[in-house]
C-alpha cells in the first residue's frame, strides 16, 4: 500500500520501481499504518538519493522469510551513504541532505517503529553502489514454515 501511493511519484521522474515480493509470507503482528510510514520513509528517502542521478534510477522493494522472521528490504541505484555518515544515519537530525531539504528524523523515527515491533532496521551500502536497508520483524511463534 505504501508503495502503491508513490507510484506516481517515481514514474514522474523516471525512476523503475521492481517489486520482488515473496507471495504467501506468513502475517507479522504489527500496526500496519506505522509500518507503511516506514515503507514509505524508505522509498521516498531512495527517491530523493536518486534526483540527481543519470538513467536507469530503479528502487527494488523485496519480501523474504528467513527462519523466524520477515525480512523487508529497500534497495536504490543511487550514490548510497556516504562511508563517514552511515554509523550516525539513524541518530535524530542526521541527515545526508543538502540544509533546508528534510529534518533528519525520517530514520530515527522508522527505527523506533520497528524496534517497537520487536524488529530491526540496519544500512549496509547495495550492490549496485547505492543503499540497501533492511527491515527484519518476528514471525508469530509457531508458525509454520
Amino acid at each position: 500500500t505504501a508503495v502503491g501511493m508513490l507510484g506516481s511519484s517515481l514514474r514522474k521522474q523516471d525512476i523503475d520501481l521492481v517489486l520482488d515480493l515473496t507471495p504467501d509470507l506468513p502475517a507479522v503482528m504489527a500496526d500496519q499504518d506505522s509500518l507503511g510510514q516506514v515503507v514509505a520513509n524508505l522509498v521516498v528517502n531512495a527517491q530523493h538519493a536518486l534526483a540527481d542521478r543519470a538513467e536507469p534510477r530503479r528502487i527494488t522493494v523485496a519480501t523474504r522469510r528467513e527462519g523466524a522472521m520477515l525480512s523487508l528490504s529497500v534497495t536504490d541505484n543511487g550514490p548510497g551513504v556516504p562511508a563517514d555518515m552511515a554509523e550516525r544515519i539513524f541518530e535524530p537530525y542526521s541527515t545526508t541532505r543538502e540544509p533546508g531539504f528534510g529534518t533528519g528524523i525520517g530514520l530515527a523515527v522508522a527505527k523506533t517503529a520497528v524496534e517497537a515491533h520487536g524488529g530491526t532496521l540496519a544500512y549496509r551500502p547495495g550492490p549496485e553502489g547505492g543503499a540497501l536497508f533492511v527491515v527484519t520483524l518476528p514471525l508469530p511463534e509457531g508458525t509454520a514454515g
